[in-house]
């Protein structure tokens, strides 16, 4: 079952790293299940899951990247809303300028 996980994971990490961007479908269905599940329990699946969460942000638009990114703070698993929180905060730094802000009054 681990070499399964493992195996996944690398087809995942071809995904993501694709010259070609995420289209809309693969990443509403692929940024939130990473986020769900970037905090799991063995090490090497959680490393794993947060390098490619890290490299979301080069395959999918900044703005729709980070909302769907978002989705991950409401996880049950604790581990994972934390993570994700790094992955984003991460993220804001670098893509400062190019998410529009909202309105100051």
């Amino acid at each position: 079952r681990a070499q399964v996980y493992k195996e996944a994971l690398d087809v995942l990490g071809a995904l993501v790293s694709a010259a070609s961007p995420l289209t809309p479908r693969e990443a509403q269905i692929l940024i939130p299940s990473l986020a769900h599940h970037c905090g799991h329990r063995v090490p090497a699946f959680r490393t794993s899951l947060l390098a490619l969460l890290a490299r979301i942000p080069e395959a999918h638009p900044a703005k729709e990247a980070g909302a769907l990114l978002f989705t991950g703070v409401r996880s049950k698993n604790r581990r994972s809303a934390a993570d994700v929180l790094e992955v984003l905060a991460e993220a804001a730094q670098r893509w400062e300028g190019v998410v529009p802000r909202g309105r100051r009054e």
